[in-house]
């Protein structure tokens, strides 16, 4: 069976309906979701000798890596270009630049290949494999955020509506407190005493209750922005900018490809505020 394959369990076997339950002592029988664990995958690495892969290409490539600090070295050291001489010169070791490089890229680029490969089929099975069960847990976690939110949601009113209820109650008895005073002749500043000690009633602490049974389970805020008119963002930007306020600058995002194509298209001529056509000569070379 192939590494990037994995067999499915075979079918289980039919119940009789007349079996007698097990014993008290048995193991309780597994639950129709329970999962199967398979076959024990063995460690990469007893697998893919992944060290002797590194040592191999710290071997070949010890005398190209000197070779090629030499030849990098000289480069750095040509500052200018003045003469036909030094661009002879210059021409002749872009030559030895370049082929050391080819030389060097097909000694370790087969074996980056294969881990590229190798890389692109776990990533496409592990895809694969778990496909389903990313797109439950994707499904599923959004509805119960949802829900465990509007639980906590009513769970603080209910708190927020008892601590209110029994603040009210408290208010109200240290109020008639304050009736009962005045009617019995005590004196002003004993019954202004009992009505401002009314208004400051703290609210009472309240138990709370479990939101869920879900082991673990909770939520957080998770805020991000979604545009919906991006022009009216644009004018916004634009007239905060005109009072000073840059804050909001980093909301605009030139695209980079749009701008070199029409750089491309309209080189010199290209009149942008803000902007300009920049020709950046590349060197190129045709084979002899």
């Amino acid at each position: 069976m192939s590494l990037l394959q994995f067999e499915s369990p075979d079918p289980p076997e039919p119940v009789d309906p007349n079996l007698d339950p097990p014993a008290p002592d048995d193991p309780p029988a597994p639950d129709a979701i329970t999962v199967i664990e398979g076959e024990i995958v063995a460690e990469p690495t007893m697998l893919i000798p992944t060290s002797a892969i590194l040592a191999r290409m710290e071997g070949i490539t010890a005398q190209d890596r000197a070779l090629a600090v030499i030849l990098g070295n000289q480069a750095l050291a040509i500052t200018a270009i003045d003469d036909d001489a030094t661009e002879v010169v210059v021409g002749h070791l872009l030559d030895k630049l370049l082929a050391h490089q080819t030389h060097i890229e097909a000694k370790v680029k087969p074996f980056a290949a294969l881990a590229y490969q190798l890389h692109r089929a776990l990533t496409g099975f592990l895809g694969s494999a778990t496909a389903e069960l990313v797109t439950g847990a994707a499904h599923l976690k959004p509805m119960l955020a949802r829900r465990l939110r509007a639980k906590q949601e009513a769970e603080q009113a209910r708190q927020r509506a008892e601590q209110a209820a029994a603040q009210k109650i408290e208010r109200d008895k240290i109020l008639a407190e304050a009736v009962h005073a005045e009617q019995t002749g005590e004196s002003a500043a004993v019954v202004q005493q009992l009505v401002q000690e009314a208004e400051h009633v703290a609210a009472p602490p309240v138990a709370a209750r479990p939101i869920t049974e879900v082991k673990g389970a909770g939520t957080r805020d998770n805020w991000k922005a979604e545009v919906v008119d991006k022009r009216a963002v644009i004018v916004h930007v634009a007239e905060r900018l005109k009072v000073g306020d840059n804050s909001l600058l980093n909301l605009i995002v030139v695209d980079a490809t749009t701008a070199t194509q029409l750089a491309r298209a309209q080189k010199n001529t290209m009149n942008i505020p803000g902007m300009r056509a920049v020709n950046d000569v590349a060197f190129t070379k045709r084979r002899a």
